[in-house]
């Protein structure tokens, strides 16, 4: 245990003086920079982007170039691909035949006949029956359609999508050909790159390279690979110890978060002691405290491994109703309500952020507490 304990001194000492060599050599045009980190485009506007990069009249001027890289990830996916000669322009929010939902992309053919249905999920979890749905939906009037999942929550999407298709069986055979595939938000960056490489603009490309950028980082929860490599290294050339070391280190991150989580509530408790907060796994992937007050339950998705995120859910949906930035439903039940808190502009969500970003536990229970009493008052 010494040795881990001062391997992780060592490293954070190092890290630290990489990263203040790292800002003296910046040039004046800030590679690092990304202006998508700051603006922080959503799971719609994710989707609208989608859907300009897809269709083959727009101002990126790739002309199919983008489609047809999508169609060969698709294709390398092992999905039933359909032949079409002219696409449609991608259209996003199309509602389905029953009004009961909507599609976040469609991509149909010029005559209709076939299509492409996208449901984008970087951040959100499934609806009851959602993809059978969507099946059903597009079987009515397509005698061809594939349905693709884009999961970023999950760490293998194809077997997410596996789990939520066995968790609703369908209702009647599908007429037609319908099939769903799902693609995880590593893939759709490789894509994204790929395009990126294509484009015959290099604002176009620029543009896409940061967003590459951007959902690996934001959603995927993938940093810049050189600084882990360089760390590597030196773990290596210090020898067996400080490298026996470092696997310890790296055993023990997926149990980090869960232990953060147990921390900030362990605070929560000292600074109110009547307040009711437990630690919590949300969604599978991520830890934090789960706080009541007044009656209402909030659920803080805040640490996951490897990297930190920043949600919110509040549980009640009479509450939530009532919060104007609680306001992406995932269904008509009480759970979950969810918003991404990075595009958040209030101050308590700010601080809480800040705090989760700098895995600080004592700051993220003040923090937890500020914004929970502001979801109440709101």
């Amino acid at each position: 245990m010494t040795e881990v304990l001062r391997l992780l001194k060592q490293t954070s000492a190092r890290q630290a003086s990489r990263a203040s060599a790292a800002r003296e050599r910046l040039p004046r045009d800030r590679p690092d920079f990304n202006p998508l980190a700051i603006v922080g485009p959503g799971e719609n506007q994710l989707s609208a982007i989608f859907a300009w990069m897809l269709s083959t009249d727009e101002s990126h001027g790739a002309g199919d170039r983008f489609l047809a890289l999508f169609l060969a990830l698709l294709g390398a996916a092992d999905a039933e691909v359909p032949s079409v000669t002219i696409w449609a322009p991608a259209s996003c929010e199309v509602p389905t035949r029953d009004k009961k939902g909507r599609l976040d992309i469609l991509l149909p053919s010029a005559n209709g006949r076939v299509c492409i249905a996208i449901e984008n999920k970087p951040w959100a979890i499934w609806q009851p029956r959602q993809i059978r749905r969507y099946l059903a939906d597009q079987a009515s009037h397509r005698e061809h359609a594939l349905v693709v999942a884009l999961i970023g929550y999950a760490d293998d999407a194809g077997e997410a999508l596996r789990r939520h298709l066995a968790a609703s069986p369908p209702d009647r055979p599908a007429a037609g050909s319908c099939k769903a595939v799902a693609l995880g938000y590593g893939a759709v960056a490789d894509w994204i790159d790929a395009c990126a490489a294509a484009a015959g603009s290099s604002r176009v490309s620029d543009f896409l390279m940061a967003l590459a950028a951007y959902c690996r980082t934001a959603i995927v929860g993938v940093s810049s690979m050189s600084d882990p490599r360089a760390l590597a290294t030196d773990i290596v050339a210090a020898g067996p110890d400080v490298i026996r070391a470092a696997i310890e280190i790296a055993n023990a991150g997926s149990a980090l978060p869960e232990a953060i989580a147990r921390a900030v509530v362990d605070e929560m408790r000292r600074l109110d002691p009547a307040i009711h907060a437990v630690a919590e796994r949300v969604q599978g992937k991520w830890w934090g405290p789960t706080v009541t007050i007044d009656g209402v339950t909030q659920s803080f998705a805040l640490f996951g491994y490897p990297t930190a995120y920043s949600w919110i859910g509040v549980r009640e949906r009479r509450q939530a109703a009532r919060i104007t930035f609680a306001s992406n439903a995932e269904n008509d039940g009480d759970w979950p309500w969810w918003e991404y808190l990075r595009k958040l502009a209030v101050t308590e969500v700010r601080e809480l952020a800040r705090a989760v970003e700098a895995t600080d536990p004592i700051a993220t229970a003040h923090a937890v507490l500020a914004v929970s009493h502001r979801l109440l008052k709101d």
